[in-house]
């Protein structure tokens, strides 16, 4: 099939992208975007994503990549970096005048002390670039795969937390980082069991009255016959 080119854009999809953002405004919704997208589809041998260097035209992506390695998106080679942070930069010159947005590098990237280094420069990056621009976003840090509580001591305006004193609201004293809290960045509640509907239903007021903000993924294990066949 036709590979891409990682250093030349396609406009029609960053336009495509500000419209959505500037639908959700005149709705009074924020958007949180992601720079690239869920590390879920890297995690094994078999990472199939624009970035695999089979997948791609750019030598300097395929000189830093393993094949076999999804985890080696979480790289340090320089010249992959600028790749990857031009990405950045494109997203970010799309959407900068725009107020209701926050920005998320990753979907759950794991606590692999290469994928946590690798996370925090990005969000030191962002930060960077933004400081440069009209206006400035909150940068988030995304749990999720034992990403864990090494996230409260990064770079990140706020974090998606991934350990179980989340599933009781949040501890009752924090005063640390925005706490953006998903239930599918906790332990088993995506997952089909019996009296989880409860569980969440008292989980919202948990957590919002510990001053956090919940985020409730759909249990589709409960809706999704391919799911609920198991």
């Amino acid at each position: 099939r036709p590979v891409f080119d990682m250093t030349s854009f396609d406009q029609s999809y960053f336009d495509l992208l500000r419209r959505r953002v500037l639908q959700l405004q005149a709705r009074g919704l924020y958007a949180s975007v992601m720079f690239f997208g869920s590390h879920n589809g890297m995690k094994s041998a078999f990472w199939n994503v624009a970035w695999h260097p089979d997948n791609n035209i750019n030598p300097e992506l395929a000189a830093a990549f393993d094949p076999a390695d999804g985890y080696s998106f979480f790289t340090t080679d320089p010249a992959a970096l600028d790749i990857q942070r031009a990405l950045v930069r494109k997203t970010i010159d799309t959407l900068n005048d725009v107020d209701n947005i926050i920005w998320e590098i990753i979907n759950e990237p794991g606590g692999t002390p290469a994928a946590v280094a690798w996370h925090e420069a990005m969000i030191d990056y962002v930060h960077a670039y933004e400081a440069t621009k009209p206006k400035q976003h909150l940068v988030g840090m995304t749990g999720g795969w034992n990403l864990g509580p090494v996230m409260l001591s990064g770079p990140a305006d706020w974090v998606s937390p991934d350990w179980d004193a989340y599933k009781d609201g949040g501890p009752a004293a924090y005063a640390s980082k925005i706490a953006i809290v998903d239930t599918d960045h906790l332990s088993d509640w995506y997952q089909l069991r019996p009296g989880i509907e409860d569980d969440v239903r008292r989980w919202v007021w948990k957590t919002f009255c510990r001053g956090n903000h919940p985020i409730l993924m759909d249990l589709y294990h409960l809706y999704d016959p391919e799911y609920g066949a198991r």
